[in-house]
């Protein structure tokens, strides 16, 4: 092969990849992506027909799943449809230097493949390790009374990790992430870690002024998410409960989980939801808040983290949503202890009580998220990977 070596990245559904796909096309490195979404995605993207493969059989077989069972029969259903989306991608291959994957428990056909064409792997973990996931989530349960449903089986996990050994390297966005990897005995120096960014042309702060925070009343919250055990709303939504709407006014956003609908049915009135929001509206809603809070248990990095900051709104977090990544605890963000509805209230106290600190976070996490973390520059990073790999 002569010239940059090409990538093909693969993964069932789109995850972060489409954010900068074309940059990868621009820099001359990607072969192909191949994904999973709905038929009109690419057009609606933008991305390169020469470039892309969306399988989008899977997504509507699993979208039209969830839409009747939830997650209740996940743990099945989802290897189903990707043996599918693997037999698809393999049908229109086209072979590169390089294989990037998301490990989800279906590449490993993908891999066998690559390794044949006589190309480097690397295995993107995009949250910690399954052992911990489990650990959070049963822990949670147990905290909140809730019955166990783990949708994710013990087969698919066990795959998980024997696509992550099969790799040269593994890519991870946190160091949360790494950890609990050697933790489980992957080899440390194959574990690479480079952070997530943020769509800087659709979440930013200037050159359109932000909606003035208020200098007294309620402080205008906002959490981004599925509202679940996992990223911890049930917590947020206590503190709203004890604070009171003469302190907050909390708005969450996001699809309920059927898990915890009786426990957040308790704080009707507490809150406004509403399910599902455009990227484009939710820039403008988010600019008329004052508060970001994700009081996340367990993932990867959050986006909505990024997103929020790069806003400008003032970000109240933990460290295993992976924003000890990019946030400065008290200069551009706040870091407080997850699982703990007392840590929620004192920030949001303290930040009640001083507007001026909320205004001026907000604007040095939008400058810094210009600067440091969108998308682009996150594909130049995964650019030097590809070359470190290939030296």
């Amino acid at each position: 092969m002569t010239g940059v070596a090409k990538v093909n990245i693969a993964v069932c559904g789109k995850f972060h990849y489409l954010n900068y796909a074309n940059d990868l096309v621009a820099m001359e490195r990607l072969n192909r992506l191949y994904f999973s979404h709905k038929r009109e995605t690419p057009q609606r993207f933008g991305l390169d027909p020469d470039h892309t493969v969306n399988a989008f059989l899977k997504e509507y077989l699993m979208q039209g799943s969830r839409r009747i069972f939830g997650d209740r029969i996940a743990k099945w259903s989802d290897p189903l449809t990707g043996r599918l989306w693997a037999r698809q991608v393999l049908h229109r291959w086209s072979p590169a230097g390089i294989l990037h994957f998301l490990a989800h428990g279906h590449a490993l056909p993908l891999v066998s493949r690559a390794r044949a064409d006589g190309a480097k792997v690397v295995a993107e973990m995009v949250n910690t390790h399954h052992s911990n996931q489990l650990e959070v989530y049963l822990r949670e349960c147990e905290h909140w009374k809730v019955r166990p449903h783990p949708t994710v089986s013990a087969e698919t996990n066990s795959r998980i990790d024997e696509e992550g050994h099969s790799a040269d390297l593994i890519l991870v966005p946190a160091e949360h992430v790494r950890q609990s990897f050697i933790k489980k005995g992957f080899d440390a120096s194959r574990l690479v870690k480079i952070p997530f960014g943020a769509n800087l042309g659709l979440f930013y702060s200037n050159p359109q002024p932000k909606v003035g925070t208020q200098a007294d009343g309620p402080l205008r919250v906002v959490c981004v998410g599925q509202i679940g055990l996992r990223k911890g709303q049930l917590y947020l939504l206590e503190a709203a409960r004890q604070l009171g709407p003469e302190i907050i006014d909390l708005t969450l956003i996001g699809q309920l989980n059927w898990e915890v609908e009786a426990l957040v049915g308790r704080y009707r009135g507490e809150f406004r939801h509403i399910a599902h929001i455009e990227h484009a509206e939710l820039r403008r809603f988010l600019r008329t808040q004052d508060v970001f809070v994700l009081p996340s248990l367990e993932e990867g990095m959050a986006f909505a983290n990024c997103e929020a900051l790069a806003t400008g709104l003032c970000v109240v977090t933990t460290e295993p949503s992976g924003a000890g990544e990019i946030i400065r605890n008290g200069e551009n963000g706040f870091l407080i202890e997850p699982g703990s509805t007392e840590a929620i209230i004192d920030q949001l106290l303290k930040l009640h009580g001083d507007r001026d600190l909320v205004r001026a976070v907000g604007e040095t996490a939008a400058h810094d998220m210009q600067v440091f973390n969108g998308w682009s520059e996150y594909a130049k990073k995964l650019d030097q990977l590809y070359e470190r790999l290939l030296s």
